[in-house]
């Protein structure tokens, strides 16, 4: 979703875990709303379909909706450090 494609969002991500903003845990489904306007919405449930958070999600009002699994977990390999660390 970022404009600079995965190595820019695999730096964010590096980026928000090195300041302590992340946590990994199980799987969770994302729920996108898009409307008229062009602001969305979401809701983030867990796999019991127990809802965790929702912001602005009006799916009766969207021109579209997407649902997506998200895997809270990253792929660690060292040699990496360098290369999303290395702007600090």
């Amino acid at each position: 979703m970022f404009p600079g494609g995965y190595r820019e969002a695999r730096r964010i991500h590096y980026l928000i875990k090195d300041l302590g903003w992340l946590s990994y845990g199980e799987p969770l489904v994302l729920h996108i709303a898009i409307y008229h306007n062009g602001i969305g919405g979401f809701k983030l449930k867990n796999l019991n379909k127990e809802t965790l958070v929702t912001v602005n999600y009006n799916p009766q009002k969207a021109i579209k909706t997407v649902k997506s699994l998200v895997m809270p977990s990253e792929h660690v390999d060292k040699n990496n450090d360098e290369t999303y660390f290395r702007y600090r």
